[in-house]
């Protein structure tokens, strides 16, 4: 008798050199831009090339290096490229510790999520030369780390 949880599976496999799209999710990397309406963003990224295979479902691929983003993904989160397009979709990427980022201007709305068995304050921000719709959720630690005179 099959097993159940086989059932629902598909038996990807890639090789080195394929072309892939990597699905990622926004709400779980920390240097990536959530925005406020994420439901409507791209779902998956790429398309980047296979590097090599790493145990039986994982892959490393070839990810620029300012996306940082750790470049092994479970199989899973990988979908075959058929046809190389005419240009490669890269996920927003916000990186506090950077010198041209700019600085908070105000802080719209606050909330409280669940970051493993820890509740976590996080501030919806504008930043200063950036239209409201640019503002990005940010743990408030952090923003208090990288800017501590803006939230005194």
């Amino acid at each position: 008798m099959e097993n159940q949880a086989n059932k629902h599976r598909s038996d990807r496999q890639f090789k080195e050199r394929d072309w892939v799209y990597v699905k990622i999710q926004p709400y779980r990397q920390v240097t990536m831009s959530g925005g406020q309406f994420s439901k409507l963003s791209a779902k998956y990224y790429g398309p980047y090339q296979v590097l090599q295979k790493i145990g039986n479902v994982a892959y490393k691929l070839s990810l620029p290096s300012q996306l940082l983003l750790h470049p092994t993904f479970h199989v899973s989160q990988l979908k075959k490229c058929y046809e190389l397009p005419k240009t490669t979709s890269h996920p927003l990427i916000v990186e506090l510790s950077s010198p041209c980022f700019p600085e908070p201007y105000k802080i719209l709305e606050r909330r409280m999520i669940q970051k493993g068995n820890k509740a976590v304050a996080q501030v919806l921000v504008q930043w200063d030369q950036l239209p409201p719709d640019r503002a990005i959720w940010q743990d408030y630690s952090a923003l208090e780390t990288r800017f501590p005179l803006f939230l005194r």
